[in-house]
């Protein structure tokens, strides 16, 4: 059986390697980010790949994602996801497409070599092999929210169905279809060539902007929203201890999907990271930056203004804070970068939108 690993921790892929051999395996690429990923998928044609959810340069999804990508591409691609903990939104994601040849375990799991290949096999075979502790987390949230244990497409089709119960755990508004533009995210009318910047300079529409990222060499495209409360303080909030760069604060923001806008995915991220919707962005800055495997990235960044005292609902921290511009926790070098660019209250910016 032939097997592509994606993994960037290059000691549990060469451990990865050489436990698959041992029990007559053969891997014929091991890539250490999402492209690298995807582009041996498409090299190799493997009968199975095993994918770490979180890869370079963020760190949070990039695996997941790539992993979709190529079964999109490759209907049935058996997929094995390793994870540090509990990944139930994007477990889901995987199981919607209902090609089977799916699983989901727990890196501890890889410790339990018997157990661990059985699961490769199965999975090569076409079958579903689900970690006991992530179906327990998908009943618990079922338990609590039925459409919050479905994957973002799923719940978006049960949640704007009308024979779903009004009772049935949902938020106020249907879940967003994904690449759904999301209310109050607006672009320039057709033909306007430009958006405009919080400070009323014109700029090249976004998708110039991601043509041009493309053809300076930048292999990973990132949205980000700087939200402001009505005092001037910017929303920061704090990776968890067990992820990478565990402890670091920043802000919200993640990986595009592929041909996603960056609007659309800077205000997707906001809202799985947050709960923040239905926000006027407005775009303020790019900024490159290199990921640990030295892939070259470029994060497009927004901003918006909510009401002092908007409550956060955070699912991929451990804290927030409301930070005044003088006050900031230290973040990384780009974010940095955006967050120089602010100017006094967000209620005295040129909050001048796309449209």
């Amino acid at each position: 059986m032939r097997v592509v690993i994606a993994e960037d921790n290059v000691l549990l892929a060469n451990g990865l390697e050489l436990l698959l051999a041992a029990k007559g395996f053969r891997v014929v690429a091991v890539a250490e980010d999402a492209p690298g990923f995807v582009a041996a998928v498409a090299a190799h044609r493997p009968d199975g790949a095993i994918v770490d959810v979180r890869l370079p340069p963020t760190f949070r999804d990039e695996g997941i994602h790539a992993a979709v990508r190529t079964r999109r591409s490759c209907p049935g691609l058996p997929v094995l996801v390793l994870s540090q903990y509990v990944e139930r939104q994007y477990a889901g994601e995987l199981l919607s497409d209902r090609h089977g040849g799916v699983g989901h375990l727990l890196k501890d799991q890889v410790s339990r070599v018997g157990e661990f290949t059985d699961a490769l096999r199965r999975v090569a075979r076409g079958g579903t092999v689900m970690d006991p502790e992530v179906i327990a987390q998908f009943l618990t949230r079922l338990a609590h929210d039925p459409i919050a244990a479905l994957s973002p497409r799923a719940a978006a089709t049960a949640a704007s169905s009308p024979s779903w119960p009004a009772s049935a755990g949902t938020r106020s508004r249907p879940r967003r279809l994904l690449g759904e533009r999301p209310a109050g995210c607006r672009r320039p009318p057709v033909g306007s060539g430009e958006a405009r910047t919080n400070g009323g300079t014109a700029v090249t529409d976004l998708q110039q902007l991601v043509r041009q990222a493309r053809a300076d060499g930048i292999e990973a495209l990132l949205g980000g929203v700087v939200v402001r409360d009505g005092s001037g303080r910017v929303l920061t909030v704090r990776r968890k201890a067990d992820d990478h760069f565990g402890g670091l604060w920043e802000i919200p923001g993640g990986s595009l999907e592929p041909g996603e806008d960056p609007l659309v995915g800077a205000a997707r991220e906001l809202a799985e990271e947050t709960g923040l919707t239905g926000l006027d962005l407005v775009y303020l800055h790019a900024a490159d930056f290199t990921g640990r495997a030295g892939v070259r990235a470029r994060q497009f960044a927004f901003t918006a203004a909510v009401p002092d005292g908007t409550p956060v609902a955070l699912t991929e921290h451990d804290a927030h804070r409301w930070a005044p511009l003088d006050d900031l926790p230290a973040v990384s070098a780009h974010h940095a970068e955006f967050l120089a660019r602010l100017g006094g209250p967000a209620e005295h910016q040129d909050q001048a939108k796309l449209d």
